[in-house]
């Protein structure tokens, strides 16, 4: 199918298991993408297209991140988008998936260190990251509420993800916190603990994070 002019380009990314194709789903509003729960379904980049609001959207789901560790994991991650960078012109939106209740964070940086290399620092102004299933995290402090601990998470977390951005990515602390880290759940889930609708706001801040091209055909 060939491209639309007013068509949207996102590439989704990030480690196996961590929800990409449930954010896949939510975004184009169907079920599109296989969910694995845990297991390694994406080994390919894979290609869906949708309408969201009168809009095409072209989504690109990849295979997971470090899979394998070590330096041969690295260069098998590298590879892997540069192949699938040369298929795709333009990304109008990169949505990098952190999984919210991980505590295994070491590899969040070198992630975001190989997409730099692989697009450049400007793909950043027009990306944003993905908390991905926000409502899994677990209140282990009972002086205070789950929605109030699902706040205090996910200021921990988006304080986690600036901080690489600024050393693995090399942004400056303003170009690195102006990237938005939203948390997210599923389409059973579209309400967060503290009553956060998620999806809306995530679309909102998707749409901020593109062109002002781009935002003017979404909004007209």
């Amino acid at each position: 199918m060939p491209l639309d002019k007013k068509q949207l380009v996102i590439v989704v990314v990030g480690k196996t298991g961590v929800g990409k194709s449930t954010l896949i789903n939510c975004i184009l509003g169907k079920q599109v993408a296989k969910c694995g729960f845990g297991k390694p379904v994406t080994t390919q980049p894979n290609r869906y297209l949708g309408e969201v609001r009168g809009r095409m959207m072209e989504v690109w789901d990849t295979a997971g991140f470090r899979d394998q560790a070590g330096s041969e994991g690295d260069e098998r991650d590298r590879q892997y988008l540069q192949a699938m960078a040369a298929r795709i012109k333009k990304i109008n939106l990169l949505i990098f998936c952190l999984q919210s209740d991980s505590r295994k964070r070491e590899d969040d940086g070198i992630s975001i260190r190989i997409l730099t290399r692989v697009f450049g620092k400007e793909v950043w102004k027009h990306g944003m990251i993905a908390l991905t299933k926000a409502n899994t995290i677990k209140n282990v402090d009972e002086k205070v509420s789950d929605d109030e601990y699902l706040k205090q998470a996910i200021k921990c977390l988006t304080s986690h993800c600036h901080e690489h951005l600024m050393r693995e990515a090399e942004l400056d602390r303003t170009a690195a916190y102006e990237v938005p880290c939203i948390p997210t759940g599923s389409m059973k889930q579209l309400t967060l603990k503290d009553g956060t609708k998620w999806l809306p706001e995530f679309w909102t801040t998707a749409f901020k994070r593109t062109s002002k091209r781009e935002q003017f055909f979404y909004f007209m």
